[in-house]
This record gives C-alpha cells, sequence and structure tokens, in this order.
C-alpha cells in the first residue's frame, strides 16, 4: 500500500502543474507547456504533434506509392497483353502468307526434281528409278514438310507428286507432275 503523504504530494504536484500551464504530453508523457486546451490535463507537446504529422505524411506516401505501383502493373499487364496480341497476330498472317505460297513454293520444288530427272536421262537415257540416284543436291520435301513421291510408270514415264497440306498421297490436294 502506497503511503498517503506520496499520494498527497502527487496530488500537489498535479495542481501546481495545472496552474502553471503545463501538461503532461499524451505522446510521450513528459510534462510540457500547454498547446491546446485548458481543459484537459493531458496535451500533445511541439515534437509528438510533427512526429506524428510526419508519420501521417509517410503513411500517405506509402499509400500514394502502393497505389503507383498497382498502377504500373496494371500498365505492364495490359501492354503484355497487347503485345501477345500483336505476336499472334504477326504469326497469324504468316502462316497464311506460308499457306498461300506452300503450293507455288511446291511447284517450284517439283520443277527442280523435273529438271534433275531430265539431266539425268539426258546423261544415263534412262529415267532414274529413285531420287537417290540424282546427282544434284536437291530438296525432297513439298513445303509442308512431307517427302515427294517420284515413281516410274509402266508406259515408260514417270510421276512426280506431293502430299498436299494433308500430307496424305492420293487427295484432291496432292500436287502432281
Amino acid at each position: 500500500m502506497v503511503p498517503k503523504h506520496f499520494v498527497l504530494m502527487a496530488v500537489v504536484a498535479l495542481v501546481i502543474v495545472f496552474l502553471m500551464g503545463f501538461r503532461i504530453c499524451d505522446g510521450c508523457g513528459i510534462s510540457a507547456k500547454k498547446t491546446f486546451t485548458f481543459a484537459d490535463t493531458f496535451a500533445t507537446c511541439y515534437e509528438c504533434i510533427q512526429k506524428r504529422e510526419r508519420e501521417a505524411r509517410e503513411r500517405e506516401w506509402r499509400e500514394r506509392e502502393r497505389e503507383r505501383q498497382a498502377r504500373e502493373r496494371e500498365r505492364r499487364a495490359r501492354e503484355k497483353e497487347r503485345l501477345e496480341r500483336e505476336i499472334l497476330e504477326r504469326e497469324k498472317k504468316i502462316r497464311e502468307a506460308k499457306e498461300r505460297e506452300a503450293p507455288q513454293e511446291t511447284r517450284q520444288r517439283i520443277n527442280n526434281i523435273l529438271d534433275s530427272v531430265r539431266l539425268y536421262y539426258s546423261n544415263n537415257r534412262n529415267w532414274p528409278d529413285t531420287l537417290d540416284q540424282l546427282r544434284d543436291p536437291i530438296n525432297k520435301k513439298d513445303a509442308w514438310g512431307n517427302s515427294i513421291q517420284y515413281k516410274k510408270t509402266d508406259d515408260g514415264s514417270f510421276e512426280i507428286r506431293s502430299a498436299g497440306p494433308d500430307g496424305k498421297f492420293g487427295t484432291q490436294d496432292d500436287i502432281i507432275y
């Protein structure tokens, strides 16, 4: 139990502090010259006011920074989506162009094979049994990546055939010479 004279001394000290215009700072607990109200026993010292204002400004800055970063992430995501759409669109255009040009490219490759077969005939006086007998390095695949077929026919000539876009021989889309 606290002796009565200590309690009395504390009450007298508070009365003196109140009458002299000092208050106890509710921020740091130190006695300070009264700054805000007369009625309150507790007030806030200037340093604590500055500290609270600084903390409030820092909180506002952090919130603005978080918002800025969120906007930046959104902008980057939109930019990434735009670039991905653009890349897909370009790839689609390239595929379409290749599909349009593939038959012509295949015909050109067949013509190259035909020239090599004719050269073989002029040198040997007969048609080659397979494309492997040709000396010239030629591309033996069509524009779709399928092998070009060469075979001698019963009437003494030959046939050069590409399977076409579907990759199957004997269908409507085959390119034949």
